[in-house]
This record gives C-alpha cells, sequence and structure tokens, in this order.
C-alpha cells in the first residue's frame, strides 16, 4: 500500500475544511488504495479515511476502532497519540487491502 506525507501547520490542520480537503486530495491519488490522515486531538487521535470504489470499505476500517461514516469516507477518534494509533491503524488498513486480492 503505496503512501506519502505532506505537512501542514498546526493552525491549517485546526481547521476542518483544511483537512477535509486535504484527505480528499490524498484520496484522488492513482496509486493509494487507501488515503488516512491522522490529527491529534488532546490525549486522542482523530484519523480521516478514503478509499476508492471497490476497494477497501472505510467503515470496515475505521469500525475496528469504534468509528464509522460511508463506505468510501469514514473517521474515527482513538485513545492515544499519534505515534500510538498510526501503527495499528495502518497494519489494519494493509490487512485490509491485503484480502481484497485474494
Amino acid at each position: 500500500m503505496p503512501a506519502s506525507s505532506t505537512r501542514i501547520s498546526r493552525r491549517q490542520a485546526r481547521s476542518r475544511p483544511t483537512r477535509e480537503g486535504i484527505i480528499d486530495l490524498l484520496a484522488q491519488s492513482e496509486e493509494a488504495d487507501v488515503a488516512i490522515v491522522f490529527k491529534e486531538a488532546g490525549p486522542a487521535t482523530r484519523i480521516s479515511v478514503r478509499t476508492k470504489p471497490g476497494g477497501v470499505d472505510a467503515t470496515v476500517l475505521t469500525g475496528v476502532f469504534g468509528g464509522g461514516g460511508h463506505a468510501r469516507a469514514a473517521g474515527a477518534t482513538i485513545a492515544g497519540s499519534v505515534e500510538v494509533a498510526r501503527p495499528a491503524v495502518l497494519a489494519e488498513a494493509r490487512r485490509l487491502v491485503a484480502a481484497l486480492a485474494r
């Protein structure tokens, strides 16, 4: 699962339109099966997920972490820092992408 990173200022990251714009832009990538943005929210981490038609169901990925949404756009709030949440979310995303290939 190819991934890319983009750094934005903390001020920009606090803006919901900016966060949603970034995730939607990343989702347009031809190479990415799943686009995920991680944002620290106090003692928790907020994730926004976008997926491609025919691919991973975003609600399945976010549901593992208590979130939800729609098949192509979903989110969740995970207890803990980005350093704790990121490996778990990426492992689950990779597992779901691999399951599609079977």
